[in-house]
Formats: C-alpha cells, sequence, structure tokens
C-alpha cells in the first residue's frame, strides 16, 4: 500500500524497483519537525492489524474525528504556499485531503494518481529513462541540482512543488 504523502525515498525506491521502505501508511514528515497523521478508526490497534497482515488495506477506514483535514491543509500551505508549482498542484490535491472519507488506500492511492497526472509520468518516465543512457552526464547533473537540497523522509510532492516536472529527474 503507497502511503499517505509517499516519500521520495519510497518513489525512489518503486520507480528502482528497489524494496519499498517500511512506512506507516497514515503518516507523513513534511517537515523535520512535523509530522501529518490521517486518524484511522479504530486507532493503534486498527493500525496493529494492519501492519501484522490480519487487516487487509481497504478495511483501515479514515476516521473523521477532529479537523485533521483543514490542518493538513493548514500545513501544506504553510510548508508549501510560497514554492513555484504549489498553485498548480494544490487545485488537484488539496479537494481530495479536504473531502477524505472511506479507506486511507483510496485516499493515498488518489493523491499518488493526482501528483503522477501532473508530472505527467507515464509519458515522462521512460523518455527520461531513454534520456539517461543517451546521455547520463546531463542526467545525473539535473538529478544532483534537484536532489542536493531534498529530505529523502519529506514527501515527494515536496520536491515537486518545488521543482515543477523537473522533480521526475529525481526518481531516475
Amino acid at each position: 500500500m503507497i502511503p499517505y504523502l509517499a516519500s521520495l525515498e519510497y518513489y525512489r525506491a518503486a520507480v528502482g524497483g528497489q524494496s519499498l521502505p517500511a512506512v506507516v501508511p497514515n503518516r507523513a514528515q513534511l517537515a523535520p519537525d512535523l509530522m501529518l497523521t490521517v486518524p484511522v478508526a479504530g486507532g493503534s490497534g486498527t493500525l496493529k492489524r494492519f501492519m501484522s497482515g490480519r487487516l487487509s488495506a481497504r478495511e483501515l477506514e479514515i476516521s473523521q474525528h477532529g479537523r485533521w483535514q483543514h490542518t493538513h491543509l493548514g500545513a501544506l500551505e504553510a510548508q508549501l504556499g510560497r514554492t513555484p508549482f504549489w498553485r498548480h498542484l494544490e487545485p488537484s490535491v488539496a479537494p481530495l485531503i479536504a473531502e477524505a472519507s472511506g479507506s486511507l488506500e483510496e485516499l493515498n492511492e488518489a493523491l499518488d494518481a493526482a501528483l503522477k497526472t501532473f508530472l505527467d509520468y507515464e509519458t515522462l518516465l521512460p523518455e527520461l529513462r531513454e534520456m539517461a543512457t543517451l546521455n547520463p552526464g546531463r542526467t545525473a547533473a539535473v538529478a544532483h541540482r534537484i536532489l542536493r537540497d531534498a529530505d529523502p523522509a519529506a514527501p515527494y510532492l515536496v520536491l515537486v512543488a518545488r521543482y515543477g516536472r523537473d522533480a521526475i529527474f529525481a526518481l531516475v
């Protein structure tokens, strides 16, 4: 199951065919001191049953307890509001969080799909892989520029908000 606002580290492992890092599916480390957690119906006991394999991903239901959506959207705005591409991402990401209900897996998949649609992922990733084969030095230089200040534990969304479609270079 893809985690909530999956990290750069997670996406790099998925694209590279490596083993995926261990994650808690309802948490995202937006900044070193800012963890976002989607509440799950049944609390930590439900998460423990999921992590031990006794509960399927579709059975992890989002709890409507509290105002977590408002808090998460405020945190995203505070962290990403001044980045060049957040205003382009926000219309597809914010409604998914604001209206989140049902299973956590559905929310996480919808956020992943919104990000991939913005990046034109299915088209650009194969082209980028070909470019890396033809001109590895240039591809590596762009990837290094993007990854230089990147936190691997932060959501990939942060990199996309900063670099737009160029953020896909970080995955190759």
